[in-house]
């Protein structure tokens, strides 16, 4: 009977043995830069903060350099104001620790090549025993294991990805529009694409169809980005003119086309249509939007003379000033049919 039990742990070692050894041969190899792997790289990234209570500011602003208790370090401030601190030797130049510095232009260098190495850790998740036994582990100082809980791998990977810079703007859509991360983690996508500005561009679509998060603070991350990423306003406000379900919202969009005034070959379409929109409040933003653009905006006439017979008084208001924007003062009293805009 002791034989048999032997046979049936060795066989089960076998087993485990050579599926642990499949996986890891499957698996593939890991990019290096330098004699040193991309793992290595990524433990001297300045690791983000996930784990401070309240609402978590990922983002941060331009580093510069300070003295804390006769020490210099380098501090950045989040974009909630709260200063983080990141001590150590750092490059006069760059004002950021010097291990960081190489580690950045190591994982730059390695590229694209690193997003499915650094994605896995992103996606990570401990179960709450292990979060709590790693807790309770790390108190006693006499044996260290060297092992990082999810939460770890997440604030190193992050900032690591952060570096590769627009190249890898869907993964940051990716990761913003995963339902298995963390809310900071979205939120940290969602800094990231505010850094690349117009080099976001590209994700813009997916920020403005989820401006109306249900959390409180990915709104206000969100919109932040698509305040950096479209600067001038234009696209945001077209998307809003036509898609948004708030009617405030179209309301705003449509004030804000005829504020900026340009690209009349898309504006003045979508604004016509706004001009039938059911909310009154939209139909007037709209007349006032067409009558900014002048004679470029004559096609929509008949749109604005039957927008004078509109029951709500207001909006009769903002038709009647559009008209008188729309039609030359030589040609008043000239009987304009106009087309209307599809």
């Amino acid at each position: 009977m002791t034989r048999r039990r032997w046979v049936i742990i060795a066989a089960i070692f076998a087993i485990v043995l050579a599926s642990v050894s499949f996986i890891l041969l499957r698996q593939p190899g890991e990019p290096s830069y330098n004699g040193r792997r991309l793992c290595d790289w990524v433990d001297d990234i300045s690791p983000t903060v996930l784990t401070r209570p309240g609402p978590t500011a990922i983002y941060w602003s331009v580093p510069r350099q300070v003295i804390i208790r006769g020490q210099p370090a380098i501090v950045g401030v989040q974009n909630t104001g709260i200063p983080m601190f990141v001590s150590g030797p750092f490059d006069r130049r760059y004002r950021y620790p010097t291990q960081h510095i190489a580690a950045a232009e190591a994982i730059r260098e390695i590229g694209t090549n690193a997003v499915p190495h650094l994605l896995p850790a992103i996606y990570s998740r401990d179960p709450p025993w292990k979060t709590k036994l790693a807790t309770l582990w790390r108190k006693q100082k006499w044996i260290k294991l060297p092992f990082q809980t999810a939460i770890e791998k997440q604030e190193h990977a992050l900032p690591a990805l952060r570096e590769l810079g627009p190249a890898v703007v869907w993964t940051w859509v990716e990761i913003l529009t995963n339902q298995s991360v963390t809310v900071e983690v979205q939120q940290y996508a969602a800094g990231s694409l505010a850094e690349m500005r117009r080099g976001a561009v590209p994700a813009l679509a997916t920020l403005l169809e989820l401006q109306d998060h249900t959390n409180r603070t990915m709104r206000a991350s969100i919109g932040a980005a698509i305040q950096y990423c479209d600067t001038e306003g234009f696209l945001s406000s077209l998307y809003n003119v036509r898609h948004a379900t708030n009617p405030e919202v179209r309301a705003s969009g449509a004030w804000s086309l005829g504020f900026i005034c340009k690209n009349p070959d898309m504006s003045i379409p979508a604004l016509a249509r706004a001009a039938k929109d059911q909310s009154p409040q939209v139909r007037a933003s709209a007349l006032e939007a067409l009558g900014k653009f002048g004679t470029d905006a004559l096609n929509t006439t008949n749109v604005v003379v039957r927008a004078l017979d509109d029951p709500e008084r207001r909006v009769r208001r903002a038709a009647t000033n559009a008209l008188n924007r729309l039609v030359p003062p030589s040609d008043a009293n000239a009987d304009y049919k106009g087309t209307e805009a599809l």
